[in-house]
């Protein structure tokens, strides 16, 4: 620990995210809690969870930094920042069990000390770079035509405010028929980020623009927010890339923007709207929605993978599907309490699915790491939306195949290239 602890940018980092953790504290207590304890959002203050918060809210951190040189740093930064984090707030000031607790702490714990720089000698098409450009460049364009045939332009709409309209429209349920339902989300979250990003790489600024202008048309199509505010995202990755201390600059990001959103709402007395959507939605709704499958699951009979890929084998025993179940369960029957790695693998099987999956996630972790010749913002770029959707929102059969981590996995080996051939683009 020494060398990392001697190191001026680690002990600014540090203290930045101590600083994070404080805000992140102070803004349940002030704000979500207060406003939002109709929503499960309650205060019940234990000292010695706060303790144990901020020790493993350090330890992960510092298990982190270690890390820095590996493909998906970044990504794992922002889960931890979005997920862990988070997680030791409810922990302290919610009253949550410490065995639900445990449950992600130590699973995402292992995660860290499993993530190895080592690389094995694989075996590269080619033809790769071609096959996944061509592939790339053909989904996106059968994508974009089906919308345009099953949606229409008359019915394209970019309103933030209007989005559900579309997505609840019989235009959208078109959209999204048969394999679509797969197609339209690789190509969202996966395909033309790849094309954005070889676009940049190769410094063609005109075509990159070209794959944006699409994106933001097939947010007009779809009425889906995230395919929006993912190329936020891109950018972001892109530009931080150019900056030599990225860890730094995000943890003081938001360390601003969470300052800046208290200041909004209880100095100048603005609308609720956006600390809501930005502190509550963003932070603590997918940590408290952890905590309630844990609570559900703890009590209910697991699925053990019948609502998905192993339903043919067993019969699912619920009504409806996992995530109105517990709509259902906290009040709410139309709301959709979507849950990502842990809740969803303790939904599954329990302990055993969270070790299950934790040990799946850690082989494609490390699997990632091999892919040599890409500069990591254009990794960390591919594969964002789907991984933060498994850490955040999605169930890890889910996300490998509705949301594109397996497409993305696989243009990511095509595209790759060993080290000696890394000039080729």
């Amino acid at each position: 620990m020494k060398p990392l602890l001697r190191n001026k940018e680690t002990i600014v980092n540090i203290v930045g995210i101590i600083l994070f953790k404080l805000i992140l504290d102070f803004s349940y207590t002030a704000f979500v809690s207060h406003y939002y304890d109709g929503l499960g959002f309650h205060l019940y203050f234990g000292l010695f969870s706060y303790i144990e918060g901020w020790f493993w809210t350090l330890i992960l951190f510092l298990l982190l930094l270690r890390h820095k040189e590996h493909n998906l740093y970044t990504i794992l930064l922002l889960s931890f920042l979005l997920m862990i984090v988070p997680v030791t707030t409810l922990y302290a000031f919610n009253n949550e069990p410490a065995v639900s607790f445990y449950s992600m702490v130590l699973p995402y714990t292992a995660m860290l000390l499993a993530l190895s720089t080592k690389r094995v000698r694989i075996y590269y098409l080619p033809y790769g770079k071609k096959l996944a450009l061509g592939f790339a460049f053909f989904m996106v364009m059968l994508v974009l035509a089906h919308y345009i045939l099953t949606v229409g332009f008359e019915h394209m709409n970019f309103s933030l405010r209007k989005v559900y309209e579309l997505r609840n429209s019989e235009y959208a349920r078109a959209s999204n028929a048969g394999l679509f339902g797969y197609f339209n989300s690789w190509v969202t979250k996966v395909l033309n980020f790849f094309l954005i990003a070889v676009a940049l790489l190769r410094k063609k600024y005109i075509l990159a623009l070209f794959f944006v202008a699409i994106q933001i048309l097939l947010f007009g199509l779809s009425g889906h927010k995230s395919i929006l505010f993912s190329l936020l995202l891109l950018g972001g990755l892109f530009i931080f890339d150019k900056f030599k201390y990225q860890t730094t600059i995000l943890i003081y990001s938001l360390n601003g923007i969470l300052v800046s959103l208290l200041i909004y709402f209880f100095v100048f007395h603005q609308p609720i709207i956006m600390p809501s959507i930005l502190i509550r939605r963003v932070f603590f709704t997918p940590a408290y929605l952890n905590y309630v499958y844990f609570d559900y699951f703890s009590i209910h009979d697991h699925v053990y993978w019948s609502n998905s890929v192993l339903k043919s084998v067993f019969t699912y025993p619920y009504d409806v599907a996992p995530v109105f179940m517990i709509g259902q369960f906290l009040g709410h029957p139309h709301m959709a309490a979507n849950i990502g790695l842990f809740g969803a693998g303790y939904m599954q099987a329990g302990i055993f699915g969270i070790i299950l999956y934790t040990l799946i996630v850690i082989v494609l972790i490390n699997l990632i790491q091999q892919f040599e010749g890409l500069p990591k913002w254009m990794i960390n770029a591919i594969i964002l939306m789907p991984m933060l959707s498994l850490f955040i929102s999605s169930d890890l059969p889910t996300t490998l195949l509705t949301h594109g981590l397996l497409i993305a996995i696989v243009i990511l080996y095509l595209y790759s290239t060993p080290k000696e051939n890394s000039n080729i683009k």
